[in-house]
């Protein structure tokens, strides 16, 4: 099949699968590996997937170069009202960086990541995944090996705010496991004390 009879379908994929390979392919490159005689084919439907929230493009982090725990947590919630929660509450945290909806024994998963296995630890027995302040039926967690392909992770490092309380409203200065210095609190407050927030200058 030539570039020329390619359906919009067809070209949105074979542009989406080029940058999934390299990010940082120009819409020169792009429009000469698919064949089209203008950048500016490349240029207008990337602008369209776009606006169509059918494509975003991100900088991925590689976990395991960068030192870092992933880790999945299942749960089971007892409502719909419960389910709806913990999807909401966990939207706003700033080590989760995909939360959403299960069909099965479990209804809601977490991918989040920790600076070490001290901080994964404090996450999943202290406040922060516990499920304290929704109840569940049943959780479920999982601590992701090295063997995992592609190793790369749509992480985002969140900006220290002026704020003493999390998100989520749970307080780091009340956790035994803070005040014990194993974990480093919450990236999205000024109790963080760890090496992966951002702040202002």
């Amino acid at each position: 099949m030539s570039p020329s009879e390619f359906t919009t379908d067809e070209l949105s994929l074979f542009l989406i699968s080029l940058l999934q390979r390299d990010g940082r392919k120009s819409f020169v490159d792009l429009a000469k590996e698919i064949g089209v005689s203008s950048h500016n084919t490349v240029r207008k439907r990337l602008d369209e997937l776009h606006k169509e929230n059918k494509l975003r493009i991100v900088a991925e982090t590689n976990a395991n170069k960068m030192g870092l725990e992933i880790l999945l947590i299942l749960f089971s919630t007892f409502t719909d009202e419960d389910h709806s929660k913990l999807i909401d509450l966990y939207s706003v945290c700033p080590r989760v960086f995909r939360v959403g909806s299960l069909i099965g024994n479990y209804d809601v998963f977490i991918f989040a990541y920790a600076e070490n296995r001290a901080v994964l630890e404090s996450m999943t027995r202290g406040h922060c995944f516990y499920g304290d302040q929704i109840q569940v039926r049943d959780r479920l967690v999982l601590i992701l090996g090295e063997e995992t392909y592609p190793p790369f992770y749509p992480l985002e490092f969140p900006i220290v705010q002026e704020s003493d309380e999390s998100p989520c409203k749970v307080s780091c200065i009340d956790c035994g496991y803070f005040q014990k210095d194993i974990c480093a609190g919450c990236p999205s407050t000024t109790h963080y004390k760890g090496p992966l927030a951002i702040r202002k200058k």
